[in-house]
């Protein structure tokens, strides 16, 4: 009798565990080219606060966040594509795709960058990533390149500035909007720090010279912060704010001076599409 009592039991929890729900899941992918020595402490400041941002997302939003970062000398960014056809995707399923690092204008005439850490000369199309993001099932993918998008030199693009900024989302602040825009949206949202033609810059505190990340990355953080506070808010409210803010902010800057370009009108523009219902 104990031994039937046994297996009904096994049976039973074998069967309840295979009939449990796929738990909601956001899978985030953070490529940051941390190779490159001139931009690596700005790309190390964006994966640090797009990783604290992520946290509060998930927390707010009721999903499991898996999270994966590839960086150093060992990635390629063909990985990147692998690692994400090998993600099990529900229908419920969020995709979050972020690259930190260099980039350069498409020859194909493409608007999105190429995305080209400096390990071994490999680089994959951004819309390469936009195009296997749309063939998934899942409820909503979104892709944020922060990448220069012209032919240019190996420097690092880099400006003081006063902010303040938010460096990452506020953990102890309710934000509803965050609810709109992951849970009640479904489709493809895609921005690029810079259109075709620009460069990407990334910023130091005016203050102590600390590295704080890509501009970029710093006006999407603001604005997801600023746009959630309420509940009535489409990306279309956030990515607006951040292109506008991010563009009138280095508009406002002086002649800047780089090395091997002498000095530069600094202009950076993002760039974003929304395809969602």
């Amino acid at each position: 009798m104990q031994k039937v009592f046994f297996l009904f039991f096994l049976l039973s929890s074998t069967y309840l565990h295979a009939a449990k729900p796929h738990e909601p899941t956001m899978y985030a992918l953070i490529v940051g080219d941390t190779v490159s020595e001139n931009i690596r402490p700005a790309v190390l400041a964006d994966i640090s606060n797009i990783e604290r941002s992520l946290d509060v997302i998930s927390q707010q939003i009721n999903y499991r966040l898996k999270l994966k970062v590839l960086e150093g000398h060992s990635i390629h960014t063909k990985d990147a594509i692998h690692w994400l056809k090998k993600i099990p995707v529900s229908s419920r399923d969020i995709i979050f795709f972020f690259y930190s690092g260099h980039g350069t204008q498409d020859m194909d005439g493409k608007l999105w960058p190429v995305l080209w850490p400096r390990i071994n000369g490999q680089g994959v199309s951004g819309n390469a990533v936009l195009h296997f993001l749309k063939k998934q099932k899942n409820r909503l993918s979104l892709a944020f390149f922060q990448a220069c998008n012209a032919p240019a030199k190996e420097n690092n693009y880099k400006k003081k500035i006063k902010g303040p900024f938010l460096p990452f989302l506020d953990p102890s602040i309710s934000l509803p909007g965050l609810k709109t825009l992951f849970l009640h949206t479904r489709g493809l949202v895609s921005a690029t720090a810079a259109k075709r033609g620009d460069l990407a810059w990334s910023v130091t505190d005016d203050i102590d010279n600390a590295m704080l990340g890509s501009i970029f990355t710093h006006m999407l953080v603001n604005s997801l912060q600023e746009k959630c506070l309420n509940e009535n808010v489409s990306w279309e409210d956030v990515l607006k704010a951040t292109s506008e803010n991010c563009t009138a902010e280095i508009d406002s800057w002086d002649l800047v001076e780089i090395e091997n370009l002498g000095f530069i009108k600094a202009e950076q523009h993002p760039f974003y599409q929304i395809d969602v219902k």
